[in-house]
């Protein structure tokens, strides 16, 4: 029966192996249930603006849209979902396409000094030092109801 069990394990984790991160983009891309859902709402629901706020770098440029896709369909929408990005790194750059369509939905992208991690939380906190801020991860697809 345990040698069984480990078989079928065994099987799980090589089939689960064999995932790509593209199968896995390709999948959520036609999963989103509304792609042309707007992402932000004027309501207001704290004192002050409610603003998600995250970063991105390098390579994971080209995938952050998933992560903000989740963000964008949320079932309680954020005032500002801030997309921050090292001057360094993008300023004056091809940003991809799929981000400055998003931008349509909600999406602020904006540049700052590099901070690294904390771009998402420094610039954030100076130009909205009054807001509600919760900042999240550019490589996870969260839950509608996150927020």
């Amino acid at each position: 029966m345990i040698s069984r069990l480990k078989n079928k394990l065994r099987d799980f984790i090589r089939n689960a192996a064999s995932f790509h991160k593209k199968d896995i983009i390709n999948t959520f891309d036609r999963l989103s249930l509304q792609p042309n859902c707007k992402g932000t709402t004027t309501e207001s629901y704290v004192d002050g603006e409610l603003i998600v706020s995250l970063t991105s770098y390098g390579d994971r440029i080209n995938n952050v849209h998933i992560a903000i896709e989740s963000i964008l369909q949320q079932t309680l929408k954020p005032n500002r979902i801030i997309l921050w990005l090292s001057k360094e790194e993008f300023c004056g750059k091809h940003i991809p396409i799929r981000l400055t369509e998003m931008t349509h939905r909600g999406l602020e992208i904006r540049y700052c000094d590099n901070y690294l991690s904390y771009k998402k939380i420094i610039p954030t906190l100076t130009e909205f030092p009054e807001a509600t801020i919760i900042t999240l991860d550019d490589d996870l697809i969260y839950p509608r109801d996150l927020l």
